[in-house]
């Protein structure tokens, strides 16, 4: 009787599956970067908005101000003032709100995105500008909230927001 052999088999079948079992995970951790990625661009993006929509509420908080045009192309200042019972004028909130919101505030709101700056400013054209030249033009009544940043590929990424108070 002749009898063959079939040694090493099961583990040629191991090692397939193995490999098999490898590459599987590999995609399942390329997908999982990935997401990590996508959420990140998310959280970001939803910052800005928030960003956004804190500066907008400040300003119709501040309806002396805002009317007046004294959020429109402003440098902030912080003015404690503001902070006391005393308090401080429309303008001077606004130059504060300002600081809070995108100034040198080290709790500033848009200093919370990556490479984050942002802009208050009145503007006909208010899809426009980069982060370095912001191209506010001052026609109109309609305030432009400009928030720059960086996503996870160094691309800069805006949100732009307008307002009418008049």
């Amino acid at each position: 009787m002749n009898t063959i052999k079939n040694t090493g088999f099961s583990l040629l079948e191991a090692l397939i599956a193995t490999v098999i079992v490898s590459i599987a995970l590999l995609g399942i951790a390329a997908l999982q970067l990935n997401t990590q990625k996508v959420n990140r661009q998310s959280l970001f993006h939803t910052r800005a908005i928030l960003a956004s929509h804190d500066i907008l509420e400040r300003m119709r908080a501040n309806e002396t101000g805002t009317l007046a045009g004294d959020y429109n192309n402003i440098e902030a200042e912080e003015i404690r003032s503001c902070y006391t019972t005393a308090g401080c004028s429309a303008s001077q909130m606004a130059k504060n709100d300002l600081y809070e919101w995108g100034g040198d505030s080290p709790n500033s709101i848009v200093a919370g995105l990556a490479g984050g700056s942002g802009k208050v400013c009145i503007d006909s054209i208010p899809d426009d500008g980069t982060p370095t030249a912001p191209k506010c033009d001052g026609i109109g009544v309609v305030y432009a909230i400009k928030v720059w940043w960086r996503d996870s590929n160094a691309d800069v990424q805006r949100i732009i927001t307008t307002a009418a108070f008049k």
